[in-house]
């Protein structure tokens, strides 16, 4: 049975949760209508397609609550899981757009670094009309240029100088969008991170094959669904699976498949349309997101997340709900 949620009255909304017709539920999308869903404790399992706080999960005896999204926290916490599987304790630098959604990204670094025992080189958001000054100061080339001008006035002397950047970090994480980082990769060149490995974090644009010249050693995370999926070809006659919000179609694709997973005991683990799903402390799903990688002779390439290639991770908090 399906329902929009967008115009379902309180009262239907009521009889829904009440179990009387329904042995699970999928959604909703919106956060306010997950509230009023939850608010009624309902008595059947709910897979919310949208991340919901602490707050709002049940008490104990009441039905579980699972949440699966195209969240920005899954794109961050990605990122952070490939650079653990480079070295064993990533040093990670962190840009980020100064908005609500590069805030919540910088945040779920943060965490995600804790989790895998990696440590932050610094977090900063980038200046929208000069980022150039961000990453001039994010990499220590700021306090470089100003220890060289402090040194010529004490000695008199006009110096010779090249700008010392900052030598402790392992992997640069990239928050902005496929415009942003055009520019953002060739200035972080400049700035002699050439050779460090830089992911980018909701860049990925289906033309990227245009720009690769701007994208040399450059790594941008996507779903499976956004590199081409089996499961996309066979919806190629449905013009809304193929747009903008096609990732709307893969993740009710994902959604589906972990409802008949959680109902009938199956593994929760599976690669999925958004992602390597994993159901995580909570009832959190994790999506883990493929990688499309231009290397420096702008040659591109596709992987998926591979668990089984990739060095274990184990969280501090699996363990600690162990």
């Amino acid at each position: 049975n399906i329902r929009d949620s967008v115009t379902l009255t309180s009262d239907a909304l009521r009889e829904i949760a009440s179990g009387n017709q329904t042995e699970f539920i999928i959604g909703p999308l919106q956060r306010e209508k997950i509230q009023e869903l939850l608010g009624l404790d309902p008595v059947v399992p709910v897979l919310a397609l949208n991340r919901i706080e602490d707050t709002q999960r049940p008490g104990p005896g009441l039905a579980p609550v699972y949440s699966l999204s195209l969240a920005i926290e899954d794109d961050a916490e990605t990122a952070v899981d490939y650079a653990g599987t480079e070295y064993v304790h990533p040093r990670l630098l962190t840009l980020f757009t100064d908005t609500i959604l590069g805030r919540r990204a910088a945040i779920a670094v943060e965490n995600q670094l804790e989790r895998i025992g990696g440590t932050d080189a610094g977090q900063f958001a980038l200046d929208t009309k000069k980022p150039e000054v961000t990453i001039s100061q994010a990499l220590g080339v700021t306090d470089s240029l100003n220890r060289r001008r402090e040194l010529s006035r004490t000695l008199n002397l006009a110096l010779e100088h090249t700008p010392r950047t900052r030598q402790d970090v392992s992997t640069v994480v990239v928050q902005t969008d496929a415009l942003g980082a055009r520019q953002l990769r060739p200035l972080l060149v400049y700035y002699y991170l050439e050779n460090t490995p830089v992911l980018f974090i909701g860049a990925f644009r289906s033309d990227l094959n245009t720009m690769t010249e701007d994208f040399k050693r450059s790594r941008i995370l996507a779903t499976p669904w956004e590199l081409g999926s089996k499961t996309r070809d066979t919806l190629i006659e449905r013009p809304l699976a193929q747009g903008p919000f096609g990732t709307l179609t893969a993740i009710g694709k994902d959604a589906l498949d972990m409802t008949v997973r959680l109902g009938f005991g199956k593994g929760t683990e599976f690669a999925g349309e958004t992602g390597y799903l994993r159901l995580g402390n909570r009832g959190l799903i994790e999506r883990r997101l493929g990688i499309l990688s231009i290397d420096n002779r702008e040659r591109i390439s596709y992987s998926l997340w591979q668990p089984k290639n990739a060095t274990p991770l184990v969280y501090r908090d699996d363990l600690d709900a162990r």
